[in-house]
């Protein structure tokens, strides 16, 4: 585990074990628990969280891609583990919009 080396430049070393912990509980690669070992060393503390990429699913991406096709714009799904979720549409400006909302056959008149 290329992982231990990184611990040693920890200047407070009562911050190993719980770092080292961190890292096997949150799977971190070499380059984040370095970035991690920057920040804890620059203010002191270990950094109380990580953010981790979401893995979209293959239906998820092309969902978007057809999604981001028909409507000219980029598309995102955000879904948790439970199955919920959300769709964003981006759009550039009040034309935009109105562009949209016609391809979703939305009147606001």
């Amino acid at each position: 585990m290329a992982q231990a080396r990184s611990l040693l430049s920890l200047k407070r070393k009562s911050q190993i074990v719980p770092m080292a912990k961190k890292t096997v509980s949150e799977g971190l690669t070499v380059r984040q628990l370095e970035k991690l070992i920057a920040q804890a060393n620059a203010n002191g503390r270990t950094p109380a969280k990580t953010t981790r990429k979401v893995v979209k699913s293959p239906y998820v991406r092309a969902s978007e891609n057809q999604l981001g096709d028909r409507f000219g714009t980029k598309v995102n799904i955000a879904q948790t583990k439970k199955g919920k979720g959300k769709i964003e549409i981006d759009f550039e400006s009040e034309a935009d919009l109105n562009r949209v909302l016609a391809l979703l056959d939305v009147n606001l008149d």
